[in-house]
């Protein structure tokens, strides 16, 4: 069994994809994994050839905070989840039941955990043989018009399928008015999940599920429906060898009308009348009335997949915006001043909640510590554990004030509880104005500079120490470094430096680099919340929005 596309409980963390296109069904199980990527290349994790509209590299997928997230990363031809077009580089949160089309592909995300025994049926759509019988295209120009009292008819369906609340009330409403306006007893809203020939029934009446919970319908007409266009099937007289499996079923007339989510087939309306029953009650224009019942079940349906993505987006916003409210909250405000010391830092979110950290704080009256930390990933996982380091390293600093020995103990907190592939780099330094001396590490960071007040720039980079949470029992030891009087100090985030250049511009793969922050150092102004200005929109300007591609940190220390 399976729960609908619209269903309320959160994906869990080993979901399944089942991709479809003709025979073609790929599947790829999410367990155990954190990323995934989907394309026609075949380094992917579900690869779906021979179709040059699936982009070498279409979509992602990765797990966040239990649940997984979809984007798509700039395809040509676009990725479609629940008949809606994903806006490139956002991610949408992912659940059971959802549809995603990567053209011609058709992926089903499923929970093979899941045991919901809702109203909803999962069925082996009967095989049957088209010996016998007559599948033809339907031509709705040659159809009887709709005449006015059909017309209202249609109307007051329109009135009531927009009326739902939800896609099951929905498929009831559609299976009902289609049933009373098309005059053929038996009616069902389906669509095909997971391998060739399963298919959920979203909503049925009449005749058509045996006990077992079986849809009894013909398989061949669904097919032909899939192409996108309305069929309808025939019975001719014919000896019964020829037809067996219409005949078992005694289908004397059937319709199947797609239901269309902008180019892919969403669900099917199907109706037939079998045993002789109601035979003579088809209305003349039945075909045209279910076309337009379909069509208008289609839109809602639609409508309520949209509705259900905008939900999922602000969810998802809202959580990043409480996420970055709490980063905020723990950064310092401010400049920090010590004797003629001056220290002023600033962190400006990317597109996604982040992890970058930095911290000033006055250890005494003549020792001040600068931080700034980034965590690898995004997402509320990488902010947890950003805020945890950052808690823990002032602390730490708060009891000793050893460089070296802060990021000892906070390597050996850090690195047995990290998730684990969740790493820190970090750079710290404590600067004493009374002996003019930096004592530093850099953990894996390698973005700090010095402009000494002579003019020359070189980097604080030295030492050898490691990502944190790389390996709990690494010891690291602080840098000294001279300081003259005047000379500036200035730590970034790799969100800064590694920038790429503005879309369609000649130097979008060019980062903005160490050397473009170089560049702000050779006239840097004299007061420090305007020189950190300048450097941010220096590099705005490299990529030609403010909306930066992730998270930019900047503290600038003057001596």
């Amino acid at each position: 069994m399976m729960s609908s596309a619209m269903a309320t409980n959160p994906a869990q963390s080993d979901l399944e994809f089942h991709a479809r296109h003709g025979d073609q069904v790929v599947r790829l199980d999410l367990a155990g994994k954190t990323r995934v990527s989907i394309g026609r290349r075949s380094d992917n994790d579900l690869e779906l050839p021979g179709d040059e509209r699936v982009s070498r590299l279409h979509a992602k997928a990765r797990l966040s905070a239990g649940r997984w997230l979809l984007s798509d990363p700039g395809s040509k031809h676009g990725t479609w989840l629940n008949g809606i077009r994903l806006s490139p580089e956002r991610e949408a949160p992912l659940r059971p039941g959802d549809v995603i089309v990567i053209s011609p592909w058709t992926v089903q995300v499923t929970d093979p955990n899941s045991h919901e025994t809702a109203s909803v049926l999962l069925s082996k759509l009967t095989e049957d043989s088209t010996d016998g019988t007559v599948v033809s295209r339907v031509a709705p120009e040659k159809e009887q018009s709709l005449a006015q009292r059909r017309l209202q008819l249609l109307l007051d369906c329109a009135l009531a399928i927009h009326a739902a609340s939800d896609e099951a009330e929905l498929a009831e409403r559609l299976v009902e008015a289609a049933g009373k306006g098309s005059g053929f007893a038996n009616a069902a809203v389906i669509r095909q999940v997971g391998e060739a020939g399963d298919v959920e029934v979203l909503a049925h009446r009449g005749d058509m599920v045996d006990e077992r919970g079986n849809l009894q319908a013909s398989g061949t007409l669904i097919e032909r429906a899939s192409a996108g266009e309305p069929v309808r099937l025939t019975r001719q007289t014919m000896p019964t060898e020829q037809a067996v499996s219409v005949m078992q079923l005694s289908i004397d007339e059937a319709l199947c009308v797609p239901m269309m989510f902008g180019q892919s087939v969403g669900a099917f309306l199907y109706l037939d009348n079998r045993g002789g029953s109601a035979r003579n009650a088809v209305a003349p224009d039945a075909a045209s009335f279910a076309t337009g019942v379909a069509r208008i079940g289609a839109m809602a349906m639609e409508s309520l997949r949209r509705l259900d993505m905008a939900v999922r987006y602000a969810e998802l916003d809202a959580e990043l915006s409480a996420g970055a409210e709490a980063q905020r909250w723990i950064m310092p405000r401010g400049a920090v001043a010590l004797g003629a010391m001056k220290c002023v830092g600033c962190s400006r979110p990317g597109r996604q909640l982040g992890g970058d950290f930095f911290d000033i704080l006055q250890l005494d009256n003549r020792r001040l510590a600068v931080a700034l930390g980034d965590v690898s990933g995004k997402g509320a996982p990488a902010s947890v554990l950003m805020t945890a380091a950052q808690g823990y390293l002032h602390a730490a600093l708060r009891s000793h004030g050893d460089a070296g020995r802060a990021v000892t103990d906070l390597n050996r907190f850090i690195g047995p509880r990290k998730p684990e592939n969740k790493f820190l780099t970090l750079w710290l330094g404590v600067f004493d104005i009374e002996a003019g001396e930096l004592r530093y590490v850099d953990a894996g960071h390698g973005h700090a500079v010095l402009r000494e007040s002579v003019g020359s720039i070189e980097q604080l980079r030295e030492g050898d120490g490691i990502l944190v949470g790389v390996d709990a029992k690494f010891e690291y030891q602080a840098v000294k470094k001279q300081l003259t009087p005047g000379a500036l100090a200035v730590i970034v985030s790799d969100g800064l430096v590694e920038q790429p250049g503005a879309p369609g511009g000649t130097d979008v793969l060019n980062q903005f680099g160490m050397e473009g922050l170089e560049g702000q150092l050779l006239e840097p102004a004299a007061d420090l919340n305007q020189f950190i200005e300048d450097i941010f929109n220096a590099v705005e300007g490299h990529a030609g929005t403010p909306a930066l591609a992730d998270d930019a940190t900047a503290v600038v220390v003057r001596c």
